[in-house]
């Protein structure tokens, strides 16, 4: 398998990208499959309102880290700040801890203009030191990580809850994959929770008819293919199930292979530092930032600007 996976999903009425859930009418089916996927644009089917769709990226639709900067991880260390302490994006994708580098309450210090105040102390140096009264570490299970680091510490602003259904007496397999789902959605969760104001409630199953994963807006979030039982996946099915690809009005704002809501072009814009940048979408998906693919998770930064981008597209929906 390629290191590029695509996540694609299908409901009873019409295949579609990582997003799918059950067969009611509100819910926007689709599951990741990598085979045969485009990797320019996803393919379409007019069945159904929610069609076929592949999470196929545009040459250009890769996440810009370079105008992003690098995360600093020290920045906010003993404030208690972190990473995911910015609800809204700073310009050009910079986030810096608020006055200065590392200012009032120094969550975070990147590369790039300066963006909220964090949540940290009243001071903080150019590494977020001397604050006090930060956010709080998330929980995550032993050996669970996301992206390969650990829990994000933040003063929560979400909302984003689930609950896992589980066998009274499961199997060996099906323990197995409790466990692995518990890693991704408490990962998933812990991000959206620091980086937005949603609220939501999500079912969430282990089903291995499901090849991939996938997601609906009417909170359900299902899980079979073992591949794709990881934090970057997680997000992407939240993302689906709080609006993005599955909200009535996402038809009246991906047009012609673009998004045309003023906010979220805006904030993309933000983040990538290009003033024209353009947002990608099809019947499911956006891109860049919309996690179609695990290997678009290369940092924290990466997963912060997929959140913002959510929480942007969201208000053009009127979420």
């Amino acid at each position: 398998m390629r290191h590029l996976r695509l996540i694609v999903c299908f409901s009873p009425a019409a295949l579609a990208l990582i997003a799918c859930g059950s067969s009611s009418d509100d819910q926007a089916a689709e599951e990741m499959n990598g085979a045969g996927a485009s990797a320019i644009a996803g393919a379409r089917n007019a069945a159904g309102s929610a069609g076929i769709a592949t999470a196929g990226m545009s040459s250009s639709g890769a996440p810009n880290a370079a105008s992003g900067g690098t995360a600093n991880a020290s920045a906010g260390s003993s404030a208690g700040g972190s990473a995911g302490d910015t609800v809204s994006g700073a310009a050009n994708g910079g986030r810096s801890g608020g006055s200065g580098r590392g200012g009032a309450g120094g969550a975070l210090s990147v590369a790039g203009a300066s963006g909220m105040a964090g949540h940290g102390g009243a001071s903080g140096g150019t590494t977020g030191g001397g604050g006090s009264g930060g956010g709080t570490s998330a929980t995550f299970p032993p050996n669970c990580k996301c992206l390969n680091l650990g829990p994000p510490v933040c003063t929560p602003t979400g909302h984003v809850t689930y609950t896992l259904a589980r066998a009274a007496n499961p199997t060996a397999d099906q323990q197995s994959a409790y466990d692995a789902i518990t890693c991704a959605m408490d990962g998933a969760v812990a991000y959206y929770n620091c980086n937005t104001t949603i609220t939501k409630q999500l079912n969430v199953t282990y089903n291995p008819d499901v090849p991939t994963a996938d997601g609906a807006y009417n909170g359900s979030v299902r899980f079979g293919g073992r591949d794709y039982m990881e934090c970057a996946t997680g997000m992407h099915e939240i993302a689906h199930a709080v609006g993005v690809g599955t909200a009535p009005k996402w038809s009246t704002y991906s047009v012609g292979g673009v998004f045309t809501g003023q906010t979220a072009i805006a904030q993309l814009r933000a983040i990538t530092g290009v003033k024209d940048d353009v947002l990608h979408s099809d019947t499911q998906h956006f891109w860049p930032y919309g996690l179609n693919y695990a290997s678009e998770a290369k940092s924290t930064a990466d997963l912060i600007d997929h959140c913002l981008m959510v929480s942007a597209i969201r208000k053009d929906l009127g979420l």
